[in-house]
């Protein structure tokens, strides 16, 4: 059989016009109390075969109209598509259950899917979560019509409304939505909502926020994505720009910044507890580095007040590697983010009253008075300190371990230094740390 012998179709069911008179419609499931009348049961009763000569009934004439208008009218239904029928469950416990690979249409009205029954003799019903069906993907969701939506939302805040409404964003998870964005994106996370469900965050293929811009509201682009099994909306067209200024900067970036309010996008290095699922892009740079419990919250650095300095990484400049202390998250030790409380370095000759002798281009400073050690002769060496003129210079000794500046304010007698006090700092201004939140 080729393609092209398909017979005629039938407009019209057999005996569609005949009077009440001339048809049996439909024909009885028993048989009927009229002696020679078909029934579904027995078909045409004995009686019929026999001849009218031996007491037997011709059949009626209606009964043939019944039962081929009763197949017609199922063969016009099916060659105009109609099938597969809505699940019936008079049908289905008439017939004992329908069979595995059975398709059902829901009888819920507005749901528009078709159930696929996985069981034998299932008589349970898929529309109230009864067990062997399987969803059958959505006629909309075949054709590619009613997946699609114009934005009516605001900002940053997409809302579409598809044409049949999903119970839950589960039941559209990895389906293809298609919609008109009203807006062009100021933000890198934007929200959509479907249908006046749970809002979903919007993100890149790769789980990347998406660059501020990449949304095009033109009236004629249109964007395309799907709902996750994260629960976020992967927009797959149009794509983030691939572009060193379109992925910079990243989430994490520290920079300083001029007033007292964090620019878009960027939060202060203040040690505050944020949502992990309100900055989940920060959240998986940092993690509980800085703190937090990990489940519901992370801490981003506290760098106020403080001066950064480069990690040591093994190169050995800075003395106290080994000795840096917890910044919030348990770290201690040589790694990013460890702390090094205030230190004073020397002061130990601040404010000693000493004597100088054998002035030329060195000489012996002895510690006469109080605060450091009396008697204690430390070799100077400086400029040429005659002539009375103040001299800088530098104080060595192995009592005290370490080189500090001098400076000589009296070349006879009794001289001062003017050491180093509680903190040690060049000439500075504030700035506030922010951080970028991606």
């Amino acid at each position: 059989m080729q393609s092209s012998d398909i017979p005629g179709k039938m407009p019209v069911p057999f005996a569609s016009a005949a009077g009440s008179g001339y048809v049996t419609n439909p024909i009885p499931q028993t048989p009927p109390s009229t002696p020679g009348m078909a029934s579904f049961q027995t078909g045409f009763p004995p009686l019929t075969f026999e001849q009218t000569a031996a007491g037997g009934d011709p059949p009626f004439g209606k009964d043939f109209n019944g039962i081929l208008l009763g197949i017609t009218q199922w063969l016009r239904w099916a060659q105009a598509g109609g099938l597969p029928p809505q699940w019936d469950s008079a049908f289905a416990a008439s017939v004992g259950g329908y069979p595995k690979n059975a398709l059902v249409l829901s009888a819920t009205p507005g749901y528009g899917h078709y159930w696929l029954c996985t069981a034998e003799n299932n008589t349970t019903n898929p529309d109230a979560g009864g067990s062997g069906w399987a969803r059958f993907p959505d006629a909309l969701i075949q054709i590619q019509g009613g997946n699609y939506a114009v934005d009516t939302g605001a900002q940053n805040q997409v809302r579409i409304a598809l044409s049949r409404t999903p119970a839950s964003l589960a039941e559209i998870v990895g389906a293809p939505i298609r919609f008109v964005a009203a807006f062009t994106n100021s933000i890198n996370n934007p929200q959509i909502f479907i249908n006046g469900l749970p809002p979903c965050t919007m993100v890149n293929a790769d789980g990347s926020a998406m660059a501020i811009g990449q949304l095009i509201a033109n009236g004629n682009s249109i964007a395309d994505g799907f709902v996750r099994t994260d629960g976020a909306f992967q927009i797959n067209n149009p794509v983030k720009p691939f572009s060193p200024a379109a992925n910079f900067p990243p989430p994490g970036f520290v920079m300083p910044w001029p007033t007292e309010s964090p620019p878009s996008g960027f939060l202060e290095c203040n040690g505050a507890a944020l949502s992990i699922s309100a900055y989940p892009n920060l959240w998986a740079v940092l993690g509980t580095r800085y703190g937090g419990d990990g489940v519901n919250t992370f801490r981003v650095p506290d760098y106020r007040g403080e001066f950064l300095r480069g990690w040591d990484h093994g190169r050995g400049l800075d003395p106290n590697a080994g000795s840096r202390t917890n910044a919030g998250g348990g770290i201690t030790g040589d790694h990013v983010g460890t702390n090094e409380g205030a230190a004073i370095n020397g002061g130990a000759f601040n404010g000693v009253a000493l004597t100088i002798t054998n002035e030329a281009y060195g000489g012996i400073v002895t510690d006469t008075g109080a605060g450091g050690n009396p008697g204690q002769g430390l070799p100077f060496f400086g400029s040429n300190l005659g002539g009375g003129s103040s001299t800088t210079g530098f104080v060595t000794g192995t009592g005290v371990g370490a080189v500090l500046p001098l400076y000589i304010t009296q070349i006879s007698g009794q001289i001062s230094i003017s050491g180093l006090g509680v903190e040690t700092r060049p000439v500075n201004i504030n700035v506030m740390w922010v951080i970028f939140a991606g």
